[in-house]
């Protein structure tokens, strides 16, 4: 019994030790690139038809901005490539809080896409690096970048706010992210359609570059999953950290968010 007692105490104190020592030595590699805001950002906010208002009150579409761009793009006078970007579970719309910085490409349209990819004849890598601050380091980071290079080339960075939702724990809001994503693409490219029609714009975009944090990544992918949702409407989608295989912690009672992936998961294996 004593010997036992001996042996349980030692086994007990080695594990201490060794926690500790993991602890106090055990520093994990920081791999995120640090960015930081060159000026204060601004986020205007995109009218939607009423009808998309109606159904989704607690959602939203933003323009980023700062600086004088922000100045400049007040009145959605917009000449650059369009990207959205999209958080995750609890995410903020204008606080990126992703810490993942792996970037995975999506077959999409028939062609293999991969992080260099061009978007209406713009390579996307000149602007998207992994970082930490994944919504305001974009935005930042893409304008700043764009000062730089010829032709006046930049990037239109838009964000959506789902209100914070806690969309990894129920399959209902993953649904409805997925329609109001469908809308917000819709209505960023009517957004270039207006000012191609009042000839301001010589020609517009016809798709959309996704970049999804964590379960908005999955949401990106979910588009395809719609009926109506048309495939030429997003020509990129890069995803941070996001768990395509399945929901980290399925605790749904109906497993709806079970059946999410899985209806994801068969739309992938028909494109």
């Amino acid at each position: 019994m004593r010997a036992a007692a001996v042996a349980f105490y030692g086994a007990a104190l080695g594990l201490l030790l060794v926690g500790l020592r993991e602890l106090l030595t055990g520093f994990e590699e920081n791999r995120c690139s640090m960015t930081y805001m060159f000026e204060y950002p601004e986020y205007r906010r995109v009218s939607l038809p009423r009808r998309v208002a109606r159904l989704y009150p607690a959602y939203g579409l933003y323009l980023y901005g700062e600086g004088l761009y922000a100045q400049e793009t007040r009145a959605l006078k917009l000449t650059g490539v369009p990207v959205l970007f999209l958080p995750g579970n609890a995410g903020s719309y204008k606080q990126g809080e992703g810490n993942g910085n792996r970037r995975f490409p999506h077959r999409l349209n028939g062609f293999s896409w991969n992080h260099v990819k061009r978007v209406d004849g713009f390579l996307l890598s000149d602007w998207l690096s992994p970082s930490c601050d994944a919504a305001r380091s974009l935005g930042s980071v893409a304008l700043r970048k764009a000062e730089n290079m010829e032709g006046g080339v930049h990037l239109n960075v838009f964000t959506v706010d789902f209100n914070e939702e806690l969309v990894a724990l129920y399959g209902g809001s993953l649904l409805r992210q997925t329609h109001f994503l469908h809308e917000s693409i819709k209505a960023i490219l009517r957004l270039y359609k207006v000012r191609f029609s009042l000839q301001q714009l010589k020609t517009p975009p016809q798709s959309v570059a996704l970049v999804g944090h964590s379960m908005g990544g999955v949401v990106a992918r979910a588009l395809f999953t719609l009926p109506r949702f048309n495939p030429h409407l997003v020509s990129l989608i890069i995803t941070q950290a996001s768990p395509h295989m399945a929901p980290v912690l399925a605790l749904d009672p109906y497993l709806l968010v079970r059946a999410f992936f899985d209806l994801i998961d068969a739309q992938t294996r028909q494109v």
